[in-house]
């Protein structure tokens, strides 16, 4: 009975060893994951930032264009 209870303390050792090491694997990778999400976001506020510099200067240039063709015309 002594050599069953140590088996079973060994199998269950082994058992939490290997859902820490698989807890601590899916902890570094939601960390990576998070770096990388706090990284889009950063780009995606850039690119906000530069499509509306772009829409502005469309519409100024839409606006002198129209300011041209009435002097032209």
């Amino acid at each position: 009975m002594n050599h069953r209870a140590n088996a079973t303390i060994a199998i269950l050792i082994v058992l939490i060893a290997i859902s820490l090491i698989l807890a601590g694997g899916v902890f570094y990778f939601l960390q990576k994951e998070r770096v990388k999400t706090s990284e889009l976001q950063v780009q995606l506020e850039d690119i906000n930032t530069r499509l509306k510099s772009t829409e502005n200067n469309l519409d100024d240039s839409r606006k002198r264009s129209s300011g041209l063709i009435l002097r032209i015309s």
